[in-house]
Formats: C-alpha cells, structure tokens, sequence
C-alpha cells in the first residue's frame, strides 16, 4: 500500500450452512492484487542483449497486464505484454527494449483483474519504485563543415553534427591529409546525443594569417584517457582568412566646429582596426563632402602604420589653397602600400565636425549680426521644413558672413546651452551651395527628415572668419494645427502658358489662395492673382486647385508659390515650384543661348531602404547659343549634382545626336521627401539655358 502503489482488496465470503447445526460460517477468498519489485531503483538499465527483468508479486489469482509510462500518474500507459499473465503461473517477465528509444526512462505499471474479460475493471494497480533506464551506447560521431568554401576575418562560427556519447576535438589544417594540424579546442565536455544534434563552437581567427585556407577536422573519443580517436571527419569546404574585411577608420576629432587660424595645427585623433595586415593611413581635408577625391588636400606627407588603437597626429593649413573663412572637413583614409596615395583605399572615415580657418591679423573681434527674421515653412505633413531669413554680415550687417550653424529641437530654445544641443540642419543654399551670401539677401535650406505633425523649434547662429560668432536668432517653429495640409504643387509647362495645379488632404478654416511669381527662387515674390482663389473652407476631403499665368515669355523660367489666408486673418506661404514656358511652332528661337527642347527622367521613385537609379535624358536645339554644346548638367538646389553626356556610352545609341543622358545611383538611406532637380545646358561661349522645369524624385 506504498506511494507507487494502490491496492483493492476483495473478499469473497463463501457462506456454508449447515443445516443440522443450523450455524453459518463465513470462509475468506483468495487476496487479489499486485506488487511491482523490480525495476527497485532508479536509471536500472537492460542487459547487454537489451532485455530488462521484470518482477512482482502478487496473491496467485486474477490476469496481469504490464505497461510502462513517463511518469506516475494515470493515464498514458503503453502495454508491453499483448496478452495477459495468469498469476498464478508468473512472477516476472524478460521485457525486450530493443525497440525503445535510447536514452529515455520509464516506470512499469502492473495492473491485475479478475478474468480475460477486458471490459472488467482493473482491481489493483501498482507502480515500480525504481525506472528502466535505456541506454545503448553509441560510438561518438561528428560531422564538421562548410562543405563550401566561405571566408573568416576575426572569428567565425564553425557549425556541426554530433551524435553518441563521447567528447569531441576541433583541429584546422592546411591539407585533408592526416598530420600537421592546428588545434581549435577540445576536448569538449561530455555530450550525449541518441540522434545528430546541431552544435556550434566560436573560432578566433584574428592571430591566423591573412590569405591562408584551412580544412576543419573534427575527432571524437568515447573517453579522454584513450589513446585511439573513435571517429574522425574532414570539411569538405575550405575557411579562408581574410582580414581586410574589417578595416575601418573612425576619425574622432575635430568632434565640432573649430577656429583655427591660416597656417596653424591641428591635432587630429582617430581610431582604426589592425586586422592583423600592413596598411597605412592617410589624412585629407576637403571644403565640401563628396565621393570626389581630386580636389581633396593631402595633409599627412608620409603615411602612418596602423595599430589598432588610438592614434593621433598633426595637420597643419599651410597649403595655397586654405584661405580665412573656409570650412574642412577632416577625412581619413586606410590604404594598402606606404608608396605614393597608397593605392587602393581600404576604408574611409570623416570627422563629425569641421575645422573654420580664420585670418588672424586685424584682431576682428566684431560677430555677424543676430538674424532676426527666421521663418519655417514645411511641406504637406512637416516632414521637411524649408528655412529662410535674411543675411547677416562679417561685421554686424556689413561684408558677407562665413558659416552658418542651424539647429532645431522639439523643445524651445531658451539658452546658447540648448542651442548647442539642438540637431544641426545641413546649410547647402540653392544658389551658392554652402557659401552664405553678402548682407541683405534672402537665404534658405531645407531640414529633412523630420517627424510628420511634430511641432519643430528652429534657430541659427552666423560666424564670420574671425570666428566671431554672433548671437542666436529668433526662434522659428512648425505648428501641425495649421489649417491646410498641401499633398501637392507642380508647375506644369505649356505653349504660352504655365499652369499651377495643387492639392490640399484636408482644410480647416481657410478662406482661399493668391498666387505670387519671382524671377528667381530667392527673390521677391508679387502677386499675379486679380482675386483669391476660393478655399472648401472646413473639411476632411482632398481638394484641387489650379491657375494659368498666360504672362510668360518662352525660354524663361519663372519662381511661384503659393499664398494662404485664413479666415482668423492669418496667411501661411507654401515651398517654392518652378516652370518654364515650351516654345510654340511660331515662336522665334533665340541664337542668344541654348534651349532644351524636351527632357525627362526615369526612375523618379527611390526607395529610401534600397536606394535606386535615376536616368536623365535632354534634347537640346543644335541651332541656338553658339552652335556648339560645352555641357549639360543636372542640378539639385542649383548645385551641379551630376553630367549629362552625348557620346553614346551613356545610355543614349547614338553619338553627336545632340541627345544627352546620365545615369545617377542613389544610395540607401536618403530622408524621404521632394527633391527638385533641373537640367541646365552650357555652349562653348558659356551661355546657359533657361533652367528646364524640375521633377520630382520621391
């Protein structure tokens, strides 16, 4: 009646009456039930020829049924015996577990009735104590990769199969012949697998030389006192070290703006990855970031070993072309030889900030003026903002400033203190690229990548090329509660006429729309509506708009925007779209410049993730300007960003046609948002072409 055990006894009284005496006797039955006493212990294990004794005792009367199970607990049992023992003629039973899986474990439940009859309910059940443990030895067996030839650098995973009881060894070597081999590791702790188990091991290959090749060879033994090897295997693929993998530079300083004067240092830090081959490093200086290395300005006249830790040494700006009021960007450049540029260019890193070269006679200590009329306008949803304010100069508001630092945040600036810690906005200005203009002109840039409906504070600060600088502007912001989202404006060309067509998602409170023109994107703007365009006032729904402006001249290219006011009296300006009337059968052509006959783009969508490419294609008219075509160009922000060609290696069949193409890769991870680019042909006198009407490139 132990804790494995459950036990119902039955008695039968067998009632005899005597009918002389007239007594009743009452006899006891036969006592049924069954005890299990072996397995007694826990893990006992089968014989070598895979047979286990079962035993048990029981009162000699009834039929018993064997089982084994998991664990204690009825339910799940699985019989061993397909027919049932009688018991007074059985105590044990040799049960063959040849069948059973290896390296598992089992109770044995007895189970004992009256009869055969198997609808009978079971009158005793009984549990062993002790568990049957299956445990066929198997040979120690691994089979080890790659089966196909991969490279390492520092470390690689090396993956394989194991199966049996044993410990395992790991061994490179240059051969699949027996001999000569590197050691990995081993031996491992014991393992125990019944069936090919996935296993890893994290090999360190940094010490290894570079360019070798090794097989990997794995062992097993079925204990580590023996001598002899129970399995052994070779990859069939091959490892091999390649350290130029992980070359990296990180130039670390300049972290932020710094003032230096003409012809003085800077100490310049970095860190770099010694992958275990020669390379040296290189520093440059550039104005501007560009995959461009021509124009780049060598500054370390020897080259410097790499070592694998931090490292620093001296730049010094005494080249011809450094000059007071210019910004360097500091690049470093991992190569592979210690001759010459040092040949190929492993790696490439540039600093985060840059360096501001000032002249230092004339102790200029008099900063730009503070700007005082920074506006933000952002586009449809706010994800770019477009910023604009009128130019400060060297002096106060005189003489033209050198930098601009742009910042903004998702909290107000109150101090320099959080200025400093705003993110900084890219200046690049659509006419002189990053160079600010004299005092008193309209400048902008555009901030991208922005949080959609997230109000944005915007702020600057001016620096002459003292490095004076000047003291924060006023705060501008974005406000996602303004009552009209645009989704679109576009400029579409025509014979005599442009026609501006926009698109709001949603309005609230608008009273309606004038349009204003410019000459140029940075001009002055003048309104060229006679009355406003009238809004849908409130509503969720998208709307269209559009207006022709018939007072064009052909070959000119003409700056709109777009004017909202709003029924609580307040006015709201859209970003800028530009066009440029076509030419009609009958209108003359002027022999003054050049003229774009037709241009086009394909693969205007890129993908932010994936990145893309662009194809740009331009027919230019061989019978204005000069005659003689000198380029053709594709400007973003009015900065070239890439050359169309005519000679029939660039996408167009035919050479001299006058029909010029481009292909631009773009790269992953650019902000998504509109990017106005414009074609722009050059002759041989240095005419320009009206700028062709822009696309936009999502």
């Amino acid at each position: 009646m132990g804790q494995f055990s459950r036990r119902v006894l039955r008695f039968a009284l067998v009632v005899v009456i005597l009918g002389l005496s007239g007594l009743v006797f009452a006899q006891q039955g036969p006592e049924i039930y069954i005890t299990i006493t072996s397995p007694s212990l826990m893990r006992e294990e089968p014989a070598a020829d895979g047979t286990f004794n079962i035993q048990w005792t029981d009162g000699s009367f009834g039929y018993i049924t064997l089982f084994y199970d998991s664990d204690t607990e009825e339910g799940g049992e699985v019989q061993i015996n397909p027919f049932a023992f009688p018991a007074l003629e059985f105590s044990n039973f040799a049960w063959n577990t040849s069948s059973m899986p290896n390296l598992t474990e089992w109770y044995i439940v007895g189970k004992i009735r009256m009869s055969l009859d198997e609808s009978e309910e079971w009158i005793d059940v009984s549990y062993s104590i002790g568990t049957v443990y299956i445990n066929r030895v198997l040979e120690p067996v691994i089979r080890v990769g790659p089966d196909t030839n991969v490279t390492a650098d520092r470390a690689i995973t090396l993956s394989f199969q194991l199966r049996g009881v044993g410990y395992y060894y790991l061994f490179y070597d240059v051969d699949r012949e027996p001999g000569g081999e590197g050691v990995i590791m081993g031996p491992s702790s014991m393992f125990t697998y019944p069936d090919f188990t996935p296993a890893t091991f994290d090999w360190e290959t940094k010490d290894l030389p570079h360019g070798q090749s090794y097989y990997i060879v794995g062992r097993t033994k079925s204990s580590t006192s023996s001598s002899e090897w129970s399995y052994s295997e070779t990859s069939l693929g091959k490892i091999t070290i390649d350290h130029t993998q992980s070359y990296y530079i990180n130039v670390q300083e300049p972290s932020g703006i710094e003032y230096l004067p003409v012809g003085d240092s800077f100490q310049v830090y970095w860190e770099d990855h010694d992958p275990n081959v020669l390379a040296y490093v290189n520093f440059y200086t550039d104005t501007d970031i560009d995959d461009d290395p021509s124009d780049d300005v060598r500054r370390t006249p020897l080259p410097i070993a790499i070592s694998g830790t931090q490292n620093n040494t001296t730049i010094t700006f005494n080249d011809l072309s450094d000059q007071g009021g210019n910004i360097y960007y500091v690049i470093g450049r991992i190569v592979e030889s210690n001759q010459g540029n040092g040949g190929e260019i492993l790696a490439e890193g540039y600093a985060k900030g840059n360096i501001v070269l000032y002249r230092a006679e004339g102790q200029d200590t008099t900063p730009p003026a503070a700007v005082q009329d920074l506006r933000a306008e952002p586009w449809g949803d706010g994800a770019n903002v477009t910023l604009r304010w009128t130019a400060p100069g060297d002096d106060g508001n005189y003489g033209t400033a050198s930098s601009y630092n742009i910042r903004y945040s998702t909290t107000l600036f109150e101090n320099d203190a959080d200025f400093a810690s705003g993110t900084q906005v890219p200046y690049i200005d659509t006419v002189t690229g990053n160079i600010p203009l004299e005092s008193g002109n309209l400048q902008m840039a555009v901030a991208r990548g922005l949080s959609p409906s997230t109000v944005y504070y915007f702020a600057l600060k001016a620096t002459d090329d003292a490095g004076n600088i000047s003291p924060m502007s006023n705060i501008a912001w974005t406000d996602p509660s303004l009552p009209v989202e645009l989704s679109s404006f576009e400029a579409v060309p025509g014979v005599g006429q442009i026609i501006l067509k926009w698109t709001t998602a949603s309005e609230r409170d608008a009273m309606g729309w004038h349009v204003a023109r410019a000459d140029q994107a940075n001009g002055e703007f003048s309104i060229i509506t006679n009355k406003l365009i009238l809004a849908s006032g409130t509503s969720a729904e998208p709307h269209s708009y559009s207006y022709t402006d018939t007072a064009v001249t052909a070959g000119t290219t003409y700056y709109y925007k777009l004017v909202l006011y709003n029924l609580d009296g307040s006015r709201e300006e859209s970003l800028v779209v530009s066009g440029s009337p076509l030419l009609s059968p009958t209108d003359p052509i002027s022999d003054q410049y050049p003229l774009i006959l037709a241009g086009g783009f394909m693969g205007s969508v890129i993908e932010t993730s994936t990145g893309g490419q662009l194809t740009i294609m331009a027919m230019v008219d061989p019978h204005t300007g000069s005659g003689q075509i000198e380029k053709v160009e594709l400007l973003y922000m009015g900065i070239p960003a890439a050359e169309l060609y005519d000679d029939g290696t660039h996408g167009d069949d035919v050479a001299g046609d006058n029909i010029f193409h481009a292909t631009v890769d773009v790269g992953p991870g650019l902000a998504a948002g509109d990017y106005i680019l414009e074609i722009v042909a050059t002759d041989t006198d240095g005419n320009q072409s009206p700028v062709f009407p822009y696309v936009t490139v999502r």
